[in-house]
């Protein structure tokens, strides 16, 4: 039997989110870059494997799963960064969730950037941002980890999108227990290290070129 594959690319907060659960369940998994640029996910060969030709894409012998979320479920299942207690799997279905749209609401915000659509971040989008922001400080207060009170395949997820957000030109002083949990992360997971610095910090690269800060600013 062949080893997994996971169909990545190194800038995708997303992908790393999957890579940093492998690496820290030490599972073995051959990696497989996808050039987005010269559209190596629209090939028949990709397509076949994942119609929506999205990144990460896994492959477990032959058993396809997309989307991050389901791919650390997936990977989690059986480990120790999940639990087979109820509540415990709802917080963490709770914040996968969460991160979803946490993820979602950067999108709406970046894409139009990146695309000379707008030249300055939506305000409105900024607004539901800073609302989940502060959602996340306060469930961090409450809170060891992301879920409760151990790591879990929650945390990587998270911690992946929270990265992104952190490396932009953003004012991210009001929040503190989300900046220690972040810290903490960092010197939890083991494959924390061997992520490139470009590769983290793609969004907030692009835009700091073009001068954009992510700032909210209130109606009041």
């Amino acid at each position: 039997m062949g080893k997994s594959i996971l169909y990545y690319t190194p800038d995708s907060p997303p992908c790393q989110a999957v890579i940093l659960v492998i690496k820290q369940l030490k599972l073995e998994v051959t990696f497989k870059k996808v050039d987005l640029d010269n559209k190596e996910h629209l090939t028949p060969e990709f397509l076949a494997i994942n119609p929506l030709h999205q990144v990460p894409t896994f492959d477990d012998n032959g058993f396809y799963i997309t989307d991050s979320h389901a791919i650390i479920q997936y990977l989690t299942t059986g480990s120790k960064l999940t639990s087979p207690d109820p509540h415990i799997l709802a917080r963490i279905n709770q914040i996968m969730y969460f991160d979803f749209e946490l993820f979602r609401v950067i999108g709406e915000i970046c894409i139009p950037l990146y695309y000379g659509q707008i030249n300055e971040p939506s305000q409105k989008a900024l607004a539901v941002l800073f609302e989940k922001l502060h959602a996340l400080e306060q469930f961090l207060k409450n809170r060891v980890w992301a879920a409760g009170e151990f790591l879990t395949g929650a945390d990587f997820s998270l911690f992946a999108t929270f990265s992104a957000i952190y490396n932009c030109p953003i004012d991210l002083s009001k929040f503190e227990t989300t900046m220690k949990w972040f810290e903490k992360c960092k010197k939890t997971f083991v494959g924390y290290p061997n992520i490139k610095e470009d590769s983290k910090n793609a969004l907030g690269n692009f835009l700091k070129l073009k001068g954009i800060k992510l700032e909210f600013k209130s109606q009041v």
